[in-house]
Order: C-alpha cells, then structure tokens, then sequence
C-alpha cells in the first residue's frame, strides 16, 4: 500500500518508494489473491453479460456469509449490539450506483427499523455544514473502496469524529483500513465499468443488514428474521428465473424497438424511484442514450410537457398496493398524451399490464426484495440495447471502473 505524499520508482526486480521530500519510505506489503487476472468470459459476449449472469450465485454467497457470522458481526462492524437499540439515523455517504444502492436502502431501514435514514452524494457532502451527533451512524457504499469523493467523505467524518462503516466489495481497500468498521460484499471481481452484481449485492447487503438491526431493536422475532433472510435468497433465484423467462423477449423484441431511441423518461415511486435513477444510469453508461429518472409522483409537476412518441417511458412498477394505484395513474396520464410506456410489473397488476405498450412480468414476491428480482432484467434490456447500438459495452468511452480522483 502507497501512503499519501509517496511516490514510486519502479523496476525490473523491485519497487523503491520515497515521500515528497526524497525519504526512503518502508512498503507496506500484503499478499492478495490474484486469481481475477485470469478472469475469462466463459462463453459470454461481454464481461457485463457474464456478471448478470452471476448475481444470483454471488448474493447467495453473500448472505449465507452472512448468516454464518453471528455476534462477530459487530466485531467487524466496531459497534455495541447494544447501541444499535439506541441509533436514531443512519446516512449513506456514496457516488453513482452506490448511492442508488444507499438510496434504495433508506426504505428498508426506515420501515423495517423505523430509524431516519439519508442517502447524501459524496461528491457534495464535504463542502455543506456537518451537524454532529451521537446517535448517528454513517454508511460508505463503494465496489472498489478506493472512490476519491467517498474517500474524501470519510476523512472529512472521522476529522469530526464520527463513526463510519464502511459496505464495499474490496477486503484491501484504504476504506476498509481508514473506518470504524466494515462489511464486505461477495460480489467478487467486476469487471465491466457499468456495474451489475455489485450494485445488486449492494442492495442484498442493506436489506440484510436492515432485518439484522430491526432483529436488534426487538422489531422482528428470531424466527420472522430467519424468513426474511430466506427471503432474499428466494429473491435471487426469482431474479435468475426472470432472466431465463424474459431473454428471449428482450433480445427479439423490445431491445429492436426500443433501440431507435435517442431519450427516454424512467419513472417509479418508493424505492422504485431511485431504482429507476440506477436503469436511467445503466442507459446512459452504456448506450449513450440521455435519459432521465424522475419521481412518477412529479410528472404533472413538469416532464409530463416531455411526452411524445419519441420519448419512450419506461415504468418500474411497485407491489405495494397504493404504490400501484399511483403509478397506474401515472401511466394513465402518459398514454392520454400518446405516450409510450414499457411497464416493469408484477402478476396480477392487469390493468397496467393492459394499459402500456409493452411489458415485462415480475412474480409478486415481498415488497423490499422486489427490487432484486427486477435488477437481472432491467440490466440485460440496458445491455441489450447497447449491444443493438454497436456500443463498446465493457468500457464505455469516458468512464473508469473506478473513480480515484475528485
């Protein structure tokens, strides 16, 4: 690991490494495991195709990890199960998907644990006042724990002495060296730039850390939490099974049509919302296509005057009933201005299914693991669409896997 202020010469046979003002500097070293130099494709097009592939495998390998840590859980985290009982907020410091990811996480630890809880950009966060308190706990999200702007975020908290955690997928990252604590995701390498089964990883990791703490606070029985971590498991094979079941409409038929265009409008409502930000991202990074995620809940309030028919929208449904009822609405609203609306749904949810354009079927499983299941699919159209396009989808032009500079 290079400390800050170094820098260093390198040979043939060794490494030298000195500070600015020319002092020979110790090297700290540590072996890693470098099997992910040899990563291959294994059939698949791209590396991106290969991780959609991968993420019911790798959330099972997360959670049962999980599952098996018991009390060291908080070892690793550096918390007092104990004070758990007594947090009151929780905020999560990311960038990108990982703030989608913290974003959609707010949900699960405001209604499974009924804590306040934020999503702040980290790119922002250094430069607004920092209003200190006790009962807080702060949450990093990075794949790489080496983005600059989180970084940066954690630096700034531990300078005002506030305790930080850390959720990323690197064990050897200068997060997990500089927090209070961390939990690691199982994602294992990621190659392409767009992230996949890192982001829904992510999304599994909070869910689970959220049924873990509401089990803490005495909000949900032994037994309940045992269901609920089977349920996120359940939520990755539904996510597999869904790829399976929609593939062949994707590749055939809504990719074809859907590729011409140069914009498009995402929508949801709830958690929905910033999953929608995250498929609006995936288009974006991949496709070159502008498009914009807003609240279904804003659309009457300015995008509605977007509409035509050549601003294709695309609808992330919700399970919840009166989530449902308001996104219907909303579609209603779109279709009585021509419109065009591929629906993301769930069975039994008709009267949107016969409402849009086109549609892709969910099986209606709980309301927070929902997000899971329709991660797989919403990224193999965005692939999809990309590779129609003749767009280079591993390394999008502009972009790297990580962003380790402000």
């Amino acid at each position: 690991f290079m400390p800050d202020q170094t820098f260093a010469p390198v040979f043939k046979d060794h490494v030298e490494l000195f500070d600015f003002a020319g002092a020979v500097v110790e090297p700290v070293i540590k072996e890693i495991d470098a099997q992910w130099l040899a990563l291959e494709k294994d059939g698949h097009e791209h590396f991106m195709l290969k991780e959609i592939y991968e993420q019911r495998a790798v959330i099972h390998k997360s959670i049962r990890l999980y599952r098996s840590m018991g009390t060291a859980l908080w070892q690793q985290l550096g918390i007092d199960p104990e004070e758990i009982k007594t947090l009151k907020k929780i905020i999560f410091v990311a960038c990108g998907t990982s703030a989608h990811a913290g974003s959609i996480a707010e949900f699960f630890f405001e209604e499974l644990c009924g804590m306040r809880a934020e999503t702040k950009l980290a790119s922002e966060f250094r430069y607004r006042p920092l209003f200190s308190d006790s009962d807080v706990l702060y949450v990093a999200i990075s794949q790489s724990g080496e983005t600059a702007d989180t970084l940066e975020a954690i630096r700034f908290l531990k300078e005002h002495n506030q305790r930080v955690v850390v959720l990323t997928n690197v064990a050897s990252s200068t997060m997990v060296r500089e927090s209070d604590g961390f939990l690691l995701t199982h994602a294992g390498p990621e190659v392409a730039v767009a992230s996949t089964k890192a982001f829904s990883t992510q999304v599994a990791a909070l869910l689970w850390l959220a049924y873990r703490f509401a089990f803490e606070r005495g909000l949900l029985s032994y037994a309940d939490f045992e269901i609920a971590q089977d349920d996120i498991l359940v939520a990755a094979e539904m996510l597999e099974t869904a790829l399976e079941d929609t593939k062949h409409t994707i590749i055939e038929e809504l990719a074809p049509k859907y590729a011409q265009y140069e914009k498009a409008i995402f929508l949801g409502r709830h958690s929905g919302i910033p999953f929608a930000q995250e498929a609006a991202l995936k288009l974006k990074e991949i496709a070159y296509v502008f498009a914009q995620a807003f609240p279904a809940g804003e659309l009457k309030h300015g995008p509605l005057a977007l509409i035509d028919q050549q601003t294709p929208v695309f609808l992330f449904s919700h399970p919840d009933p009166v989530m449902y009822q308001k996104l219907l609405a909303s579609a209603q609203e779109i279709k009585a201005r021509k419109g065009k609306i591929l629906a993301f749904l769930f069975e039994g949810q008709d009267e949107l299914s016969a409402l849009v354009d086109d549609r892709l079927v969910f099986p209606l499983g709980s309301v927070h693991s929902s997000i899971i299941v329709m991660t797989g699919v919403m990224q193999l159209l965005m692939y999809t669409l990309a590779r129609l396009r003749g767009c280079e989808i591993d390394k999008p032009r502009n972009l790297a896997k990580s962003v380790t500079v402000e």
